[in-house]
């Protein structure tokens, strides 16, 4: 993850919640301190703030009574790391543009069938999540997750306009 990530993960922290592994002046801290501190964290650590971020402005949002907070973070988790377990699988290390037509065909269908899954995870947790959310509170969820991702896009310097940071740097931004 470059500056402008890290950047956006301590924005992020700074906006939306007082982490415990943050010392309680994080706040005052001038913006180099706060990257420091944020790039000294371990990868673990990072991944552990940044879902506690998410699930506290979400119980935030959501307005979720306390007696089904603890619920709710252990059904978010297990929801987040399904997602990524799901898309891990897609990943190749081979570039697009080197595959050859056969093999492009084949990711292609690859893609159709991680996004089934991810699909089809979706639905469960949905379900999952109706049991202790109304209704309107989950399609607020969904929403709040789609918002969260395009502002940590945005921050990072990748758009779906910009085709998530293909050719980023080439040309104006007209955004």
């Amino acid at each position: 993850m470059g500056k402008l990530g890290y950047f956006f993960m301590l924005f992020f922290a700074f906006f939306m919640i007082k982490a415990q592994e943050l010392p309680k002046d994080f706040k005052n801290l001038s913006k180099e301190q706060r990257l420091d501190l944020i790039r000294n964290l371990t990868p673990e650590e990072r991944k552990n703030l940044m879902f506690k971020m998410k699930s506290n402005k979400i119980i935030k949002e959501l307005d979720i009574p306390a007696e089904n907070q603890e619920a709710f973070r252990k059904l978010y988790l297990d929801y987040m790391n399904d997602q990524h377990a799901i898309r891990e699988k897609f990943k190749s290390a081979t570039p697009h543009e080197n595959l050859s037509e056969t093999d492009a065909r084949l990711r292609i269908n690859q893609s159709f069938e991680v996004a089934q899954q991810l699909l089809n995870n979706r639905k469960l947790h949905t379900e999952r999540f109706l049991k202790i959310l109304k209704p309107q509170q989950v399609l607020q969820l969904h929403y709040l997750e789609k918002r969260m991702h395009e502002n940590f896009m945005k921050g990072r310097g990748q758009s779906r306009d910009k085709g998530h940071g293909i050719g980023k740097g080439m040309g104006p931004n007209v955004d």
